[in-house]
């Protein structure tokens, strides 16, 4: 027969406050005496075993240890030598710890004192004062040859009144437990139905698929239990199922976007590459023809220097496409080696003199940094952004091309003066082809519009990033490399 759950936890609570309390004075009243006498006996040998080991010729040693025997456990303390009493309780006032030589002890002779002495419960009837009994302990030890005797009484009727006050405090803290205890169990008893009204908002949480909360399962009632656990259950695999639905359609969605993306690419590559090639194709096939149909040609040797020219030109955009597939799909591994960034600028800074003899050019090169990455690739990534702001700066106008390491990061930076960038290109001038000459002309240096992307692969591959910015008069590429 199941009862009510208030009537449960009422009479757990009762019961359990009750069995304390009745434990607690059988205790009191069957076995505190012995166990709290027995504790006594403790003390009292390991005084004696304190005062053994401590003691140096002088009570002094030993006051301490004696001092707090005295008033914490009540111990009456005599220790005495062949020739002298050197300290008794008896003797003693709050000023004169340690009195004059006194009488020996008349209690017990010499003989009764052991080496390893237990303590003796000597009833009022075998006493001369037969008001109280004692727990005595006689010992003796040896100090520089000469024996030192050591006396310790305790009275008995000091353990009773101890005894005493311990076991009436008890029975009141009992009491009050025990009235503290059926408040608290009424309280709890009443407050089980909160555990009901939790499992009610949950419900009302799944019913708007709030699946985050969750009913306790710990609840003292074989029903509770169960409902909350059948709760939990059902949630679990609620939240589950239109978890993995959203999962796949967010999977969905984003396979659906990746494609058109990669076919936005495709398209816009083919395009490029399209754009890119008809020009040199068409002047290949217009000077190939002139040559072969038109016998001779008034000016042969320009028609082959322009066949040379857009060769090279499709030989160059192949070069860098195969690049740039190498390095994006690891057929090409970079050869992480340590080496002087700021030798290879320097090198950089010589060999390119040719190329901007017609520009104002400073180099500003920080000495003695030291990077762990592929040397060909990063200085090519440098090469290109150079080559890129030379490309942009008119006769007469500034570069300035910067290397310094700041804080965990190298950063390479080339700043050309000339015309600013539309916002629209900032981040399409790391694609590939991309040209913010929107006529898609081609530079007298042959430019192919892959400088800047091939920059960021080789960049991004190594862990950096690249920047671009406009300044006041100009342009500012920066990529940064972490060290």
């Amino acid at each position: 027969m199941e009862i009510s759950i208030k009537k449960k936890l009422l009479f757990t609570f009762i019961g359990l406050v009750v069995s304390i309390a009745v434990s607690q004075s059988v205790f009191n009243f069957f076995f505190i005496t012995d166990y709290y006498t027995s504790y006594k006996k403790n003390i009292m040998e390991t005084a004696f075993e304190e005062f053994k080991e401590d003691y140096n010729g002088g009570i002094e040693s030993i006051s301490e240890r004696v001092m707090y025997f005295e008033s914490t456990h009540n111990l009456q303390i005599t220790i005495f030598n062949d020739n002298e009493v050197l300290y008794t309780s008896r003797n003693t006032s709050d000023n004169d710890r340690y009195p004059m030589p006194a009488a020996r002890p008349v209690e017990m002779t010499q003989e009764d004192y052991e080496a390893d002495p237990m303590v003796e419960t000597e009833s009022p009837e075998e006493m001369d004062n037969p008001q109280r009994g004692v727990l005595r302990l006689q010992g003796v030890f040896e100090f520089e040859g000469q024996e030192h005797f050591v006396l310790l009484t305790l009275p008995v009727d000091s353990i009773q009144n101890s005894i005493g006050f311990f076991t009436n405090s008890s029975a009141v803290i009992s009491a009050v437990v025990l009235l503290i205890g059926i408040v608290i169990s009424v309280l709890l008893a009443k407050s089980i139905t909160q555990p009901i009204e939790e499992m009610e908002q949950i419900t009302l949480k799944l019913s708007e698929l709030d699946f985050s909360a969750r009913t306790n399962e710990t609840v003292s009632t074989k029903e509770l239990a169960s409902l909350s656990s059948s709760i939990n259950v059902m949630s679990k695999r609620l939240e589950t199922t239109i978890s993995d639905l959203n999962e796949a359609n967010i999977k969905l969605q984003k396979d659906i976007d990746m494609q058109v993306q990669v076919e936005q690419m495709r398209k816009e590559f083919i395009a490029n590459v399209s754009h890119e090639m008809k020009t040199p194709l068409a002047l290949l096939q217009i000077y190939s023809e002139n040559l072969k149909y038109c016998g001779e040609v008034a000016d042969r040797e320009y028609y082959c220097d322009t066949i040379i020219e857009e060769v090279q030109y499709l030989n160059k955009m192949v070069k860098s496409m195969l690049e740039i597939s190498a390095i994006e799909s690891g057929i090409e591994k970079l050869q992480f080696a340590e080496f002087s960034i700021s030798h290879t600028v320097e090198q950089m800074a010589r060999k390119m003199e040719p190329l901007y003899e017609n520009l104002k050019v400073t180099w500003n090169i920080q000495e003695n940094i030291l990077y762990n990455g592929d040397e060909k690739y990063i200085e090519q990534a440098m090469n290109n952004f150079i080559i890129n702001g030379i490309s942009h700066t008119a006769e007469g106008d500034s570069m300035q091309i910067d290397l310094e390491q700041v804080e965990d990061a190298i950063r390479f930076s080339v700043y050309n003066q000339g015309n600013l960038i539309q916002e629209e290109d900032m981040i399409r001038l790391w694609d590939s082809f991309y040209k913010s000459d929107k006529a898609r002309t081609r530079t007298a240096e042959g430019n192919v519009g892959l400088g800047l992307h091939i920059v960021k692969t080789i960049v991004q591959k190594h862990g950096g990033q690249c920047f671009v910015e406009n300044k006041k008069e100009g342009v500012l590429f920066t990529f940064t490399l972490p060290v």
